[in-house]
């Protein structure tokens, strides 16, 4: 027996790959046309037609309704679990929504104490700056009196400068400013006396022995 150019398996991969790139079913003559013409077309339309009938079988075995039991319990599962998704949702809401709130409340009590802090700050610089201008009002009114109600100034003579000392004198002045400054004498030199020198005597002249 001669080996056949395709085999069943290649057959359907082909089939199955062709459907697919066209996106409906394909036909014999479809297939054997992508197989290049090549082998014998009614055994590959035979191998395609059992691999599509064999298809349809199972999918009509997939489809085999269900008792009306089993739809009820699937109807009543779906309906619990609406329920809990629900009642979790909402849970989650409330619980954002109390968060938020409080949030909001601590938000608005540290301004109001904010805005409190900054009113006494405003009043206890409008009382410092009152007692200022107070301060500054009662200066000016003193100021005023002392000009119009003060005594003459008689005006200065001018002093006769006296002319510098000398320097021995004023260093003496700076250390004994409360002393009289006495003047120091040079020291007077002394004639000594003359010393006369002696005459010499006269010389005796010695007899002959």
């Amino acid at each position: 027996m001669r080996t056949p150019i395709h085999s069943d398996e290649d057959i359907i991969a082909k089939g199955t790959t062709l459907t697919a790139q066209l996106g409906r079913e394909i036909s014999a003559t479809d297939l054997f046309k992508a197989l290049g013409n090549k082998g014998k077309f009614s055994r590959v339309r035979d191998i395609w037609e059992e691999h599509m009938a064999s298809q349809e079988e199972e999918q009509q075995l997939n489809e085999v309704p269900l008792p009306d039991s089993t739809h009820a319990l699937i109807q009543t599962a779906i309906a619990a679990l609406e329920q809990s998704m629900e009642a979790m949702l909402r849970g989650e809401i409330a619980r954002l929504t109390d968060q938020n709130l409080r949030h909001l409340a601590l938000r608005e009590r540290d301004f109001a104490m904010l805005e409190a802090e900054h009113a006494n700050t405003v009043k206890r610089l409008n009382r410092q700056i009152a007692d200022l201008t107070q301060c500054l009002d009662d200066l000016s009114a003193e100021s005023g009196i002392s000009e119009t109600e003060g005594p003459a100034v008689e005006p200065v003579e001018p002093v006769a400068t006296k002319p510098a000392p000398a320097e021995g004198a004023r260093g003496a002045a700076r250390k004994f400013p409360s002393r009289p400054v006495r003047r120091t004498l040079a020291p007077r030199k002394v004639s000594r006396p003359l010393r006369l020198k002696p005459k010499p005597e006269p010389k005796q002249d010695q007899a002959p022995s």
